[in-house]
């Protein structure tokens, strides 16, 4: 199940469990949502790593 986020009327956000998506490899997923977060300028190193379920070293 997903929760949406709206504000004056106009959608904000769509949140949803990834895991509940049956995506076959999420795994890769996470890594590549985790890399594009942190290129653009959204999340940390710390905080990408935790996304990708991966050490930060």
């Amino acid at each position: 199940m997903g929760s949406v986020v709206v504000k004056l009327d106009r959608l904000q956000a769509l949140l949803v469990d990834l895991e509940q998506l049956g995506i076959p490899d999420l795994p890769a997923v996470r890594v590549a949502l985790a890399v594009g977060l942190f290129r653009g300028g959204s999340a940390s190193a710390g905080f990408a790593a935790r996304v990708a379920g991966k050490p930060l070293a």
